[in-house]
């Protein structure tokens, strides 16, 4: 047994030795790999930066095409995106929303008014409203409805509203507090974020 122990006690300082060189390679191997893997996530972060950025400048000319308050078209494009839509889907069903608005109020008579009526949307009353507050009031008025007849009020304005559908099939109150979960951005915040 002592025998034993001395050779394992001779070994010991070689098997040190090449440990020491062992850990000093891979130290020296790691340190690279990290180079690496910060230079590629410094690349990964501007990409996404821009990526973020593109988004919210499409986000802010959607918004501002509409006429609707930049931040606020902004938080209600980010919550849509969580249910996977994109702001182009949002914004075509803002517009469509907005445009039969404005035909059921120019004429009172018309199909779109008859139907506004129908689920009890003061169409009159949104008219005079920006894009966000109508599509507040809209949600609303579907809230009151049956899953099934909210579908179909949503499919008769566009298909991007029907795709909304999971958003804002909820009353005002759930509606706003899902929105305001989200940050908008001003305009001069977004020009700070597209300068970084």
């Amino acid at each position: 047994m002592a025998g034993f122990t001395l050779k394992i006690g001779a070994d010991a300082s070689g098997y040190k030795n090449e440990l020491n060189k062992m850990r000093a390679q891979t130290k020296a191997f790691s340190s690279k790999i990290g180079g690496i893997m910060k230079g590629a996530f410094a690349l990964l972060s501007v990409g996404a930066l821009r990526g973020i950025s593109k988004e919210f400048v499409d986000m802010s000319l959607a918004a501002q095409t509409l006429g609707a308050n930049t931040k606020e078209f902004q938080k209600f494009a980010q919550a849509a995106s969580a249910y996977g839509l994109d702001v182009e889907t949002v914004a075509d069903a803002f517009k469509d929303l907005g445009v039969k608005i404005t035909d059921a109020a120019t004429d009172s008579k018309n199909a779109y008014a008859q139907n506004f009526q129908k689920m009890d949307f003061d169409f009159m009353a949104a008219a005079k409203e920006d894009p966000v507050e109508q599509m507040y009031r809209f949600a609303e008025a579907l809230s009151k409805l049956t899953p099934q007849q909210a579908r179909f009020q949503m499919d008769e304005i566009n298909d991007a509203m029907f795709r909304m559908g999971p958003l804002l099939i909820r009353n005002r109150v759930e509606l706003a507090k899902m929105v305001n979960q989200f940050k908008g951005f001003s305009k001069k915040e977004l020009d700070s974020l597209v300068e970084g």
